[in-house]
């Protein structure tokens, strides 16, 4: 629904609105993240997955943890 709103095929939108709903588009793309993580962590919890260690860019981690905070 939010990438045929940006695509103004329900009718146009203005540029505000367009930001709005691509931050909508972003956070629901998050919470789904969110949720294959909790799901993951139950796997592995239940041995189904093996946790792998990998190295995290911390600065990408928080500029996006930012982006999130500061709408």
């Amino acid at each position: 629904m939010s990438e045929g709103l940006q695509e103004s095929v329900f009718g146009s939108i203005n540029k505000r609105q367009v930001r709005a709903i691509a931050t909508i588009e972003r956070s629901g793309r998050h919470l789904l993240e969110l949720i294959n993580d909790i799901l993951n962590l139950s796997k592995i919890e239940s041995t189904k997955l093996e946790l792998q260690l990998n190295d995290v860019s911390v600065r990408s981690l928080c500029d996006t943890s930012l982006a999130f905070v500061k709408l």
